[in-house]
């Protein structure tokens, strides 16, 4: 942004606030105005080309004997790149978390789906281990046991 792109009078610096972010300014600035002399926002202002850029204000109140708000004196700094950095770290974030989740869920499906028929298997290797069959039988069926049974810590 170029020096001069915010103006300096409050009215058409307030004119500038996009519409989506006035009411939320508005308020934290009152809020903060009943509880000192700094005010400080993040917000989104049109340029003069008419575009819309991220600022933060932060200003000085300087009140009147009475208390009264007579000028603010305090900086504007584009942060246009930390805003944009944020919401592009907060969606990578969530998409990792996204994946996350999925790599989760079919992990356990195929859990499910590997034990399920293999639980099967055992039992009809076991039930034929109890069988009247040749030595050579039993041999086998024990060595199929023997692989498919599940580790101690499953």
């Amino acid at each position: 942004m170029e020096d001069q792109e915010i103006p300096a009078n409050t009215d058409d610096y307030m004119a500038r606030i996009h519409p989506d972010d006035l009411q939320a300014m508005i308020e934290g600035n009152t809020k903060k105005l009943e509880e000192g002399n700094i005010l400080e926002s993040e917000n989104r202002i049109r340029k003069k080309d008419g575009s819309y850029t991220w600022i933060n204000t932060r200003c000085y109140v300087v009140k009147d004997k009475d208390g009264v708000p007579t000028r603010y004196v305090g900086a504007v700094t584009d942060v246009s790149d930390s805003v944009y950095n944020r919401v592009h770290l907060k969606e990578a974030k969530e998409d990792a978390e996204n994946a996350s989740k999925a790599k989760t869920t079919f992990l356990e499906n195929m859990t499910h789906e590997i034990r399920t028929p293999l639980n099967g298997v055992i039992g009809l290797t076991e039930v034929l281990s109890e069988k009247n069959i040749s030595e050579e039988e039993k041999e086998l069926i024990n060595d199929c046991l023997l692989y498919t049974s599940p580790s101690p810590r499953d």
